[in-house]
């Protein structure tokens, strides 16, 4: 019985931390219903389930990103990562570096774009 009950606690612990990154009381509900449809008249171990749906369920970012590595600038406004580093080899997209990673604030970048489509419009 005591071991039934720390798997029920380690499963709240993870739906609590899951509601601390963002998920909502409903999304967990959906994912408790999830579990219970999964049974199929066999026992199953509940937290396994919920880690599963847990895991599967999308995380919301909580804060946005100061910066990021050329091949995120490029993805992001869907370029090659190629043009990412030959602009910031021509100096028109400021970067610097971080131990052996490069990374570009967002600012920046968003500058860039800003340049572009106003140089875009004349």
């Amino acid at each position: 019985m005591t071991h039934e009950i720390d798997r029920y606690e380690q499963l709240y612990g993870e739906l609590a931390s899951r509601l601390a990154q963002g998920l909502s009381a409903s999304e967990i509900e959906k994912m408790l219903e999830a579990v219970k449809k999964k049974k199929r008249g066999r026992p199953a171990n509940p937290v396994q389930a919920v880690r599963r749906e847990i895991h599967s369920a999308p995380v919301v970012p909580t804060q946005k990103k100061l910066s990021l590595s050329p091949e995120e600038a490029a993805a992001s406004i869907g370029v090659a990562r190629s043009t990412i580093y030959t602009l910031i080899a021509s100096g028109s997209l400021p970067s610097f570096k971080v131990a052996r990673r490069r990374l570009i604030l967002c600012s920046d970048l968003e500058a860039w774009i800003a340049r572009q489509a106003e140089n875009g419009r004349r």
